[in-house]
């Protein structure tokens, strides 16, 4: 027997329903009270980046070309280079202004590399 024809015979019609009508609602929920406005574009395109926000308010974004973001000015200035490049990692602020500590992820060629950078704002 066909899976997907066992699967509609005991699935009780309320939960397709509930179901449908969380998808079908949900952007619209997403969408409230959220307006996009442009921005001035990043200093140099990236994928595969993250982004944190730092004590003093600007956005660190590691990964690819690393730059920060002054959100006040709308303005990207160069964060120097992690000592090894990655992608698909993770970042945390850390206590105390003591920078950003950036981990794991890929390197080249496709590789995991256990390798932390600690990012810290010198300006």
């Amino acid at each position: 027997m066909n899976p997907l024809i066992q699967l509609k015979k005991t699935t009780p019609p309320f939960a397709i329903a509930l179901f449908l009508a969380c998808f079908a609602l949900a952007p619209a929920a997403y969408a409230q009270g959220i307006t996009w406005t442009p921005a001035n574009p990043m200093n140099k395109a990236r994928a595969f980046f993250v982004a944190v926000e730092l004590l003093n308010g600007n956005v660190l974004v590691a990964g690819g070309y690393d730059g920060i973001l002054d959100p006040r000015t709308g303005t990207w200035s160069d964060a120097g280079s992690m000592t090894d490049p990655r992608a698909g990692h993770s970042a945390v602020v850390l206590n105390g202004n003591r920078g950003v500590l950036v981990m794991g992820g890929l390197n080249a060629p496709p590789a995991a590399t256990a390798s932390v950078d600690i990012a810290v704002e010198t300006h």
